[in-house]
C-alpha cells in the first residue's frame, strides 16, 4: 500500500495544524507526527487509544483523526485546560490524573501512545500497566531515543514480550536544542505489539 499522508508546506494533516518539537519542546517532531498518521491511516476507526501524557494535546488532537476515541490523561492541568480550549473534539475525552499513583479507569484500549515521565522505572511502570489493564494493545513508546526509556523498551523486546513494528520520528543522532541538547541515542519512537 502506498502512503498517502504528506505534510503539506502549512505543517496540516487532514486538516489538523502541526505544532513542531523545534517550537514547543512539549511535542514532537513533524517527522513522528507524520509517520503516526501514515501508519494508523487506515483501519483505526474504529479502535480507541489511550495518552498517556497528553500535555498540550498537540499530538492528542492528530490521533483523534484516525481513532473513534482517543482518551487523553494529563497530570497538569494547565496543560490540560490548554488542551481543551484549542482542540475540543467530540472524540476525545480528558482525564485529569497521575498515571502512576491512581487507578486506571480505562478499559478495552486498543493502542496507547505512552509519553509520560522519560525514564526506565516510570516508563517500565507504563508498559507495565498497558500489558495488565488490555488485550495485547499496540503501543507508540515515546522518546525511546532516550536513556532510560530505551534500556526498559529494549529489555522487553529482548525477552520478547514486545516486538518493534516501526521505528518513527526522527532518527538517531538528532539533537533536540529545546530540550536540553539532548541527542537521540535511536529513533523518537517506536511503535510495537506485544506477545504473550
Amino acid at each position: 500500500m502506498t502512503n498517502t499522508i504528506q505534510v503539506d508546506t502549512g505543517n496540516y494533516i487532514k486538516g489538523v495544524m502541526l505544532v513542531d518539537k523545534k517550537d514547543d519542546h512539549w511535542t514532537h517532531s513533524l517527522k513522528l507526527k507524520q509517520d503516526i498518521a501514515e501508519y494508523f491511516e487506515h483501519g483505526y476507526d474504529d479502535k480507541v487509544c489511550l495518552e498517556l501524557g497528553a500535555f498540550r494535546g498537540y499530538t492528542t488532537k492528530l490521533l483523534a483523526q484516525f481513532f473513534s476515541k482517543v482518551i487523553a490523561v494529563d497530570v497538569n492541568k494547565d496543560f490540560q485546560d490548554h488542551a481543551k480550549s484549542y482542540w475540543d473534539y467530540d472524540n476525545i475525552e480528558y482525564h485529569l490524573m497521575d498515571i502512576y499513583k491512581e487507578e486506571w479507569p480505562f478499559v478495552d484500549c486498543d493502542m496507547v501512545f505512552i509519553d509520560g515521565i522519560n525514564d526506565y522505572d516510570h516508563r517500565k511502570k507504563d508498559i507495565d500497566k498497558c500489558i495488565e489493564c488490555f488485550h495485547n494493545p499496540l503501543l507508540v513508546i515515546a522518546d525511546y531515543g532516550f536513556e532510560g526509556v530505551k534500556q526498559i523498551a529494549d529489555e522487553y523486546v529482548d525477552t520478547g514480550r514486545l516486538v518493534i513494528e516501526k521505528n518513527i520520528g526522527m532518527p538517531a543522532g538528532t539533537c533536540y536544542p529545546r530540550t536540553q541538547n539532548k541527542v537521540l541515542l535511536d529513533w523518537e519512537a517506536v511503535i510495537c505489539s506485544v506477545h504473550g
